[in-house]
């Protein structure tokens, strides 16, 4: 019952694939990130039906269909990769030289057309254990080698993916919306699914699993292509605009990371650790962005965008940490002290505000906190 269930999710992701592609074809108005799409849904569909067919046993029956999703196995490296960048990078642009990235796909259907020619006994033969890199002779030999090297290539290309768009995707993380979320989930499927054939391939091989091992593989990856092309679907559903908003997203991120640029932030955030550690500028009731923003010899946007991109805060909260832990600092050193007199003398100008701020990182009143520390200061 469970295998009639993981067969169908096979094909119903693989026949999902397909409709979506030819939706992506159609569109209107259409981009090139619609005709990558739609090609990377098309070969997925391609491999996905090949392993449909593996697993529920009509290749066996229909051998001369074995061999067939090679290449489209293949494709599917550099179109996720441009796919990706597309997304990734607005300035991306695709040019009559990424042609050569599919010039190996091709290459591959030459070196199996022999195995196309067989007959179909020997076919079913080589598909018993179909990826062997050191037995049942030199024919499943090759073919084991070129479906390794086509794994390898598409690990290459996403390892050039996140190479490239490392910037973008740090900067994506740390705003992180529900289309960023889906995206990056998006990413990872295909990332895991990957490396899941990798490992899987060496393992078979390594150990000398069964057969049995290498259909399990399969089955697995096959579903989280399922749930790839389902993902595609919802976000298509949910974000109609989509790839124009997860470019003007990437468009607007590298706006901002130029505006930083030639700034050496490591000593710009040296500086800003030594004014508030050192300096204690936090306890200033006048520090605005602009005046701490000064004291570093930058301007307030910059500032502003180092706080976000390094520390995943705003001006106003990261100041408020410092002056809210030198209140606790007080109030239990100096048990006397107002706690009107703490809040002007960390830099707070309003006792609203303090107490804002002191529940909202403490969870405590400040008066409530002073008792706490007292009696844990008795029992000691």
């Amino acid at each position: 019952m469970l295998d009639k269930i993981l067969i169908f999710l096979i094909f119903f992701g693989a026949g999902l694939a397909a409709i979506i592609a030819v939706g992506q074809m159609i569109e209107r108005p259409r981009n090139a990130g619609n005709y990558i799409l739609s090609l990377l849904l098309l070969c997925i569909a391609v491999w996905q039906s090949y392993h449909g067919f593996m697993v529920s046993g009509i290749l066996a029956e229909y051998p001369h269909l074995a061999f067939l999703h090679a290449p489209f196995l293949y494709f599917t490296g550099p179109l996720l990769y441009f796919y990706f960048r597309f997304l990734t990078d607005d300035s991306y642009r695709y040019r009559l030289i990424n042609i050569l990235h599919f010039i190996p796909g091709l290459l591959i259907t030459l070196l199996l057309s022999p195995f196309y020619t067989l007959d179909a006994q020997t076919k079913r033969e080589l598909l018993v254990n179909p990826i062997r890199l050191s037995r049942d002779g030199p024919v499943v030999t090759v073919y084991a080698i070129i479906i390794l090297l086509i794994v390898v290539s598409m690990i290459i290309y996403m390892a050039i993916f996140l190479k490239d768009s490392a910037s973008l995707m740090r900067a994506r993380l740390i705003r992180i919306g529900r289309i960023t979320f889906l995206s990056l989930a998006i990413m990872a499927l295909t990332f895991l699914a990957i490396f899941t054939y990798f490992a899987g391939f060496l393992l078979y091989n390594v150990y000398d699993f069964s057969h049995g091992f290498y259909e399990i593989v399969i089955k697995t990856i096959s579903l989280m292509m399922c749930a790839f092309v389902l993902l595609v679907y919802y976000m298509g559903r949910r974000y109609p605009r989509y790839t124009l908003q997860a470019r003007e997203g990437a468009r607007k991120i590298r706006y901002e990371n130029s505006r930083i640029q030639g700034l050496d932030v490591d000593a710009v955030m040296d500086r800003l650790l030594h004014a508030m550690n050192t300096d204690k500028i936090y306890t200033r009731e006048d520090l605005s962005l602009a005046l701490l923003a000064g004291e570093l010899s930058i301007a307030p946007y910059q500032l502003s965008q180092i706080l976000n991109e390094r520390l995943n805060k705003n001006f106003n909260a990261f100041v408020n940490e410092y002056r809210i832990r030198e209140a606790q600092g007080l109030l239990t050193t100096d048990p006397e002290r107002s706690v009107t007199s703490v809040t002007y003398a960390v830099g707070f100008n309003s006792p609203s505000s303090f107490y804002e701020w002191f529940i909202k990182l403490t969870g405590l009143t400040p008066v409530k906190y002073r008792e706490n520390q007292g009696r844990r200061k008795s029992r000691s």
